[in-house]
């Protein structure tokens, strides 16, 4: 290519790019706006799946201990839940921790607690189900499996993670 023939070239894009500048600004324009829904999209999707993978890992059965247990007993029934082959972990919550953590969850609502007993939440059991078991008919069977166990106090309702 000669020097007259860039010349040629160089001004002939200049003089297009002043005639269809609208047209250029138009086409750059919806080609901007175009990458960026579909980015927002992609990063919605994103922020979706982690939210629910997190969800799923946060499956858990809190079963609620009968009063008058004693600690050597709590933690005989603690340890035959821990060998269940669905349970990923499980902790034993006293009375204490149950109610230091509901004051420390009401935050700067903690006052509406005034009067009541520290006594009045029970002991608990909080048990992780591990991933291979995290289905509804498994922990369901699961939660009828506890139910059985000694020691362990159930209420009416039946339902996932609402047993008291």
């Amino acid at each position: 290519m000669s020097g007259a023939q860039i010349v040629f070239v160089a001004r002939r894009a200049a003089s297009n790019l002043r005639e269809l500048l609208w047209m250029h600004m138009l086409t750059s324009g919806t080609v901007a706006m175009t990458l960026f829904i579909f980015g927002a999209f992609m990063l919605l999707e994103i922020n979706l799946q982690g939210l629910l993978k997190g969800w799923g890992d946060q499956i858990q059965i809190n079963a609620y201990l009968e009063r008058g247990l004693s600690a050597g007993e709590a933690d005989s029934l603690l340890n035959r839940v821990r060998e269940f082959p669905e349970v990923a972990r499980a902790r034993h919550i006293t009375q204490e921790q149950a109610w230091r953590e509901f004051r420390a969850a009401l935050g700067a609502q903690a006052g509406v607690l005034e009067g009541l007993p520290p006594d009045v939440l029970p002991s608990s059991f909080e048990i992780a189900v591990k991933p291979a078991f995290r289905d509804a008919p498994l922990v369901e069977r699961l939660a009828q499996r506890l139910e059985q166990e000694r020691g362990l106090r159930w209420s009416n309702t039946r339902g996932i993670g609402s047993t008291a």
